[in-house]
């Protein structure tokens, strides 16, 4: 499976949230349910595990890589699956090719409707039913901007998530001075944190996707040493390494792709 280009749409409506998510399900394997939990996923992260032997029809309930990250991550809550020609391209061409960054539009429009749909569902994974800070995994990269900070931002006026939580992005932060976390490794100096805001508080975690989980996993460690409570996170993907074929993906995404995503639906409430 590779990726894909997306040609810039005429919207039939005014450019709202509403419009750009529309033109996001027309569109084919951008967004797979993830909701309710496929029974041979990972517990954790919802995606593929490994059979407990050859002649098993039965998987590991944590997929290695979350049994390596123990209870860095109290849980996850991923919008959508996302395969190398769906979100994967999406994400793929807004962050790193010119003339894309109007993707940022459907991106943010996904997020937002997310919220506003799911925040109550979200909120009641909070350690006191409601997150006390929000705030985004530090980029790994050298982009000249934060993709995560413009998602964010939404699309029109009056967009909800940044009313929602009170989000904070100066606090954490990556440390330069050492590399950033390997394909599966849980590295929390990988990163900085002010303990000022998070000591006792509950945390929701914002990123792109969930392809290891590292930088994720690594930030929510780095808030538990410095005090959280309970960190959540919250993706708009759930990536898929279907071309790979380890343990359960092939099944994962098939069942996925049988089934239609339902904005109404997510791993909490489903």
């Amino acid at each position: 499976m590779s990726y894909r280009g997306f040609f810039k749409p005429r919207l039939d409506e005014p450019e709202t949230t509403t419009a750009w998510l529309a033109w996001m399900e027309d569109q084919d394997d951008l967004l797979l349910p993830v909701a309710p939990r496929h029974e041979r996923s990972c517990t954790l992260c919802f995606g593929a595990s490994g059979y407990l032997d050859a002649e098993s029809s039965q998987t590991w309930p944590r997929c290695y890589h979350c049994h390596r990250y123990g209870d860095a991550v109290d849980a996850l809550i991923p919008v959508t699956y996302s395969v190398d020609a769906g979100l994967e391209s999406i994400l793929h061409r807004y962050k790193d090719f010119v003339g894309y960054k109007w993707l940022r539009k459907p991106l943010s429009s996904l997020l937002h409707q997310f919220v506003q749909a799911h925040d109550e569902c979200i909120d009641s994974l909070a350690g006191r039913g409601r997150f006390d800070v929000a705030t985004i995994v530090p980029s790994n990269g050298t982009r000249s901007f934060n993709h995560l900070e413009r998602l964010l931002k939404g699309v029109v006026s009056g967009d909800p998530i940044l009313a929602r939580w009170a989000w904070d992005l100066d606090f954490l932060s990556r440390d330069a001075s050492t590399t950033r976390p390997a394909r599966g490794q849980l590295k929390p100096e990988a990163y900085l944190v002010d303990p000022f805001v998070v000591e006792g508080s509950s945390v929701l975690l914002l990123d792109d996707t969930w392809t290891s989980g590292s930088s994720a996993a690594s930030s929510a460690q780095a808030l538990k040493d410095a005090g959280a409570n309970d960190v959540t996170v919250m993706t708009l993907g759930r990536q898929l390494n279907v071309a790979g074929g380890f343990g359960s993906s092939e099944e994962i995404y098939e069942d996925a792709q049988r089934d239609v995503w339902d904005l109404r639906d997510c791993v909490v409430c489903a």
